[in-house]
């Protein structure tokens, strides 16, 4: 069967029926679902295990959202997409 949905948390992809426990229970509501994605891993942070979201077009790399605060009015930052390339996820 066909991933729908790609958990961020699991770092996994389901079919629509395997889905359905992110759907009904309470702890797997709170995961962040997207679009399906293969090598999800790659958008994690390896040394912190967390989501890498940004981008910053000046220093060429990715960043976790948490970093933000240490950026001083940087004008070139852009959200990531699902599917970045993944030449980009070089953190």
């Amino acid at each position: 069967m066909k991933a729908v949905k790609s958990c961020l948390v699991g770092l996994s992809s389901f079919c629509h029926s395997h889905l359905e426990p992110h759907q009904r229970v309470a702890g797997l509501k709170k995961h962040k679902l997207v679009e399906p994605q293969d090598r999800l891993e790659d958008r994690m942070c390896k040394k912190h295990g967390r989501l890498l979201e940004l981008f910053c077009q000046t220093e060429q790399t990715v960043l976790r959202l948490d970093q933000l605060m240490f950026l001083q009015a940087c004008d070139s930052l852009m959200w990531l997409q699902v599917g970045v390339a993944e030449g980009a996820m070089t953190h």
